[in-house]
């Protein structure tokens, strides 16, 4: 799993769904969360995309998950896309 990149987002987008800073997952959670509990870079994609759907993402970042045969990487838009 690699370090994450931030995302800033339209003003627009955010008026429509917004980002759930109190219960939403962030960049410094990523680690802690979702790594401990997959096994390749799809179920990395897969778990977070996921939690950000029903969380919602408290920011906007980007991850990028890679191992020897595999490489997934998803990208946060807004709260919960």
């Amino acid at each position: 799993m690699t370090s994450t990149e931030t995302v800033y987002n339209n003003e627009a987008v955010l008026k429509i769904d917004p980002y759930v800073l109190k219960d939403g997952i962030n960049e410094d959670l990523l680690e802690m969360v979702v790594l401990r509990r997959i096994h390749n870079p799809k179920e990395g994609v897969e778990l977070l995309g996921e939690i950000v759907e029903e969380q919602g993402a408290a920011e906007g970042f980007g991850v990028a998950f890679v191992d020897k045969n595999e490489i997934w990487y998803l990208e946060t838009g807004s709260g919960h896309q």
